[in-house]
């Protein structure tokens, strides 16, 4: 079993290559605070089912199989890959992004989706290496050699990155992270999602993806998708993301409450058209 802040995994003792994924009725933000919210489970899981959907009728691979109760589904077991990978359709004023570049245009769409990665960590270091940062930006990479990484709230300088080697990560010929394979299908997936909320007049602002290796070694889709990973507003403006308890804090959960379950209805609707298509 893996329990993270928001889910919890069982792997299956009899298919190994399959897991049962349970979505809690949980939020945390800012890495720090956790709550309860009765019903996020259950809109969650049906807003991840959606999105997932969407995905594969769009040919693209995911580690999502079907849903099993109102917050359970069923998976197959990835081997994850430690990066967090960002997508952007355009700078929100509030994105970590204008900490390490504070110069660039705010809310305008980018015509090409940015896509950023970053090291997931569990504190400031990697395997006793420090690092400048909880979750450290990723300048660049380079296969068989390394990576390089940066603090993710400062702005990036020449000199300012420290050398991760291949070694160390755990790379060799068969694990090396896919980083432009990464890049691809990231930029890819969120041009659907965001294409199908734009049937609605919603606009995805950026949202973040996790990846895995499936059991044969495919590159899989291996995230939840929910209100949890993303910036989304709708043509007024309104935001429909975790945004808003960032922000306010317990005093935003039950207002939230009402945005989740939108949401999962809305990414229902959004799967019934594309499907049409």
């Amino acid at each position: 079993m893996i329990e993270g802040k928001t889910k919890i995994v069982r792997r299956d003792p009899e298919v190994l290559s399959e897991a049962d994924r349970e979505h809690k009725h949980v939020v945390t933000w800012k890495d720090k605070f956790s709550e309860p919210m009765d019903g996020k489970g259950n809109w969650s899981n049906t807003t991840n089912a959606n999105i997932c959907e969407i995905l594969r009728h769009s040919g693209l691979p995911v580690a999502f199989l079907h849903t099993t109760g109102p917050n359970t589904d069923r998976t197959l077991y990835c081997d994850m890959i430690p990066l967090e990978v960002i997508v952007r359709g355009q700078i929100d004023p509030e994105s970590s992004y204008l900490e390490r570049n504070p110069r660039v245009p705010v809310g305008v769409p980018l015509d090409e989706p940015l896509v950023e990665f970053f090291l997931k960590t569990d504190g400031p270091e990697w395997k006793g290496k420090h690092l400048p940062d909880t979750d450290p930006f990723i300048t660049r990479y380079k296969e068989d050699v390394g990576i390089w990484v940066h603090h993710s709230k400062k702005p990036v300088t020449r000199g300012g990155e420290i050398f991760i080697s291949a070694e160390l990560l755990g790379w060799n010929k068969d694990g090396m992270w896919p980083f432009e394979q990464l890049e691809v299908m990231a930029r890819r997936s969120f041009g659907i999602v965001r294409d199908a909320f734009r049937l609605y007049d919603f606009n995805l602002k950026d949202w973040k993806e996790e990846y895995g290796f499936g059991p044969d070694g495919q590159l899989l889709h291996s995230d939840s998708y929910d209100n949890d990973i993303w910036r989304l507003e709708d043509k007024d403006g309104k935001e429909y993301s975790k945004q808003v308890i960032r922000i306010h804090g317990v005093e935003g959960i039950e207002d939230s409450k009402a945005d989740y379950a939108y949401i999962a209805h809305l990414t229902g609707e959004m799967l019934r058209l594309v499907r049409q298509t």
